[in-house]
């Protein structure tokens, strides 16, 4: 594996290494692909990002993968190359795992106890992150791999992740239909109200099948679609407390009632 602080100007080393197969995506600061290890046939995915775009510091998603790569709900990196144009990632590949956002349109909404085991363990997975000093900054559907099997999760692309810190954060790179109201009213937020409001989102997602929250919605009313259990329900308006002063946080999160229940 190369070094972190190493800088391979060179293209073609990646090519020599790793071959890209198919397209599996595409977005506004790069793409992923499947490929795999010439050597060995090994399958691996491939996430190529573009350097051009301004004010991003790409080495900090190397950085704090390497520092991640040892637990087993965060997606693993195996390598990394970095040209004068471009940083090509490569992650182990995840078989028989979908993104969460492909497996609710799949399974329609969630019922509790599918959610809870689903929720806990991304739960889990940004109180890791938070303990390795690490916000993840972009918390949706699409950001997590689970597998259609056993319900296993992976917290994946760490690109608008930052370190994580007390005090306000006024920049926000993730989603906006999951950025918490303080960001929006006042363009500032925490790293804990961040995690519990998206968390929240995520959850409520899960539950009624869509998000609660509109793109331009300022209101931030729930409205219950499907019948909920009062526990989940009381959850779910301490997650999405629209004062980040009376939100929540993490740890109160997870010694919450709902989530004590079986699993």
């Amino acid at each position: 594996m190369l070094d972190f602080h190493s800088h391979t100007l060179d293209p073609s080393l990646m090519e020599q290494h790793y071959r890209l197969d198919y397209l599996i995506c595409q977005g506004g600061f790069g793409a992923v692909y499947n490929g795999y290890k010439r050597d060995s046939k090994e399958e691996v995915v491939i996430k190529s990002v573009e350097k051009r775009i301004k004010g991003r510091n790409y080495l900090k998603e190397i950085h704090f993968l390497l520092r991640l790569k040892h637990y087993e709900s965060i997606v693993k990196i195996k390598d990394h190359f970095i040209t004068s144009e471009k940083i090509f990632l490569v992650f182990e590949k995840n078989h028989g795992m979908i993104d969460l956002f492909d497996y609710i349109v799949s399974e329609g909404a969630l019922k509790e106890e599918v959610a809870r085991k689903i929720f806990v363990q991304i739960l889990n997975a940004i109180m890791l992150c938070t303990e390795e000093g690490i916000l993840h900054g972009d918390i949706k559907e699409e950001n997590v791999l689970i597998h259609r099997e056993n319900l296993s999760v992976k917290l994946i692309d760490f690109g608008c992740s930052s370190h994580f810190a007390q005090g306000f954060y006024t920049y926000y790179e993730g989603t906006s239909v999951y950025a918490p109201p303080e960001w929006k009213l006042f363009r500032k937020y925490t790293a804990s109200g961040l995690n519990v409001w998206s968390l929240g989102v995520l959850l409520y997602g899960m539950l009624n099948g869509h998000i609660p929250f509109e793109e331009s919605d300022f209101k931030w009313e729930l409205r219950w679609i499907f019948p909920l259990s009062k526990d989940v329900r009381n959850l779910l308006e301490k997650m999405l407390e629209t004062n980040y002063k009376k939100r929540i946080d993490l740890q109160s999160v997870k010694a919450h009632e709902w989530l004590s229940k079986d699993i």
